[in-house]
C-alpha cells in the first residue's frame, strides 16, 4: 500500500478516538505562480471580485468558517479577497505577506520567502463552489496584489486527505515543492518537512537542499 493512502485511513481513524489524543496528517506545500495561469473566458455571473476590507467583517462571519479570527488577520494588515453577489459575501481567502506566520491548526511556523506571500483559508459557500469563485480569485486578483507587494509567486498547503483542493490547485498550476509530516500527541506537535523535486523547473523554483529532512518540535 502507498504511503499516502495509508496515512490517510491512519488519521480517519484516529479522529474516531474521543478527544482525539493522536493525529497525524500530511501537507503538501504548493507554489503558484501569477503568470503561470490563463483562466479567460470565465462567465460574469453576476460575481464581483474585489479586496476585503473590516467593513465585510458581518457579512464574512455569516459564511460560519472561524469568524472569531476574521478581525485578527485584518488588525494584523493580512489581506483579504471577498467574492460577492450582490451584498452578499459568498467565498473569501486570506494572504500573508510577513517573513512566517503560524499555521493554526497545528502550530506550524511557515517561512514565507521574500518574493511569496501564503495564502490560506479560502473558503467558498458549497452552493456556489461549481463556479469557479476560487478561480476568479486567481484571475481577478492575486496578479494586482503580487505586482502591488512585488512579489512573484503565492505559497499554499493543503492537506494529502483533501483530494478535491489539491485537484483544483493543480488545475490552476500550482506545483507540489514540499511534504510536511505532522503527529500531535496531547497537543504537542512534531513536524518533518521534506523537498520534493520538481519535474517542471521551468515554474516551480528548487527547494535548497539543506531543507530536506527540516525538524520542527512545538
Amino acid at each position: 500500500m502507498k504511503t499516502g493512502p495509508a496515512l490517510v485511513l491512519l488519521q480517519k481513524v484516529l479522529r474516531r478516538i474521543p478527544f482525539g489524543p493522536l493525529d497525524v496528517n500530511c501537507l503538501h506545500c504548493l507554489e503558484y505562480f501569477a503568470d503561470s495561469c490563463d483562466q479567460g473566458g470565465l462567465r460574469d455571473q453576476g460575481i464581483l471580485i474585489r479586496a476585503g476590507t473590516p467593513d465585510d467583517l458581518p457579512r464574512m462571519s455569516e459564511c460560519g468558517n472561524f469568524p472569531e479570527r476574521l478581525s485578527e488577520r485584518f488588525a494584523a494588515q493580512e489581506h483579504c479577497v471577498v467574492a460577492m453577489i450582490g451584498d452578499r459575501v459568498i467565498g473569501y481567502q486570506w494572504f500573508c505577506d510577513k517573513p512566517s506566520r503560524i499555521e493554526e491548526r497545528y502550530g506550524y511556523t511557515v517561512e514565507i520567502p521574500s518574493d511569496a506571500i501564503y495564502g490560506y483559508d479560502a473558503f467558498v459557500l458549497p452552493e456556489y463552489r461549481r463556479a469557479k469563485v476560487w478561480t476568479r480569485f486567481h484571475t481577478f486578483y492575486l496578479k494586482d496584489l503580487l505586482t502591488h507587494l512585488r512579489r512573484r509567486r503565492v505559497i499554499v498547503m493543503v492537506d494529502q486527505g483533501n483530494s478535491i483542493s489539491m485537484i483544483a490547485h493543480l488545475r490552476v498550476n500550482y506545483c507540489l515543492y514540499r511534504k510536511i509530516y505532522i503527529a500531535k500527541l496531547f497537543g504537542k506537535s512534531v513536524w518533518i518537512s521534506k523537498a520534493v523535486e520538481r519535474k517542471d523547473k521551468g515554474i516551480c523554483s528548487v527547494a535548497p537542499p539543506d531543507a530536506i529532512g527540516a525538524v520542527q518540535i512545538r
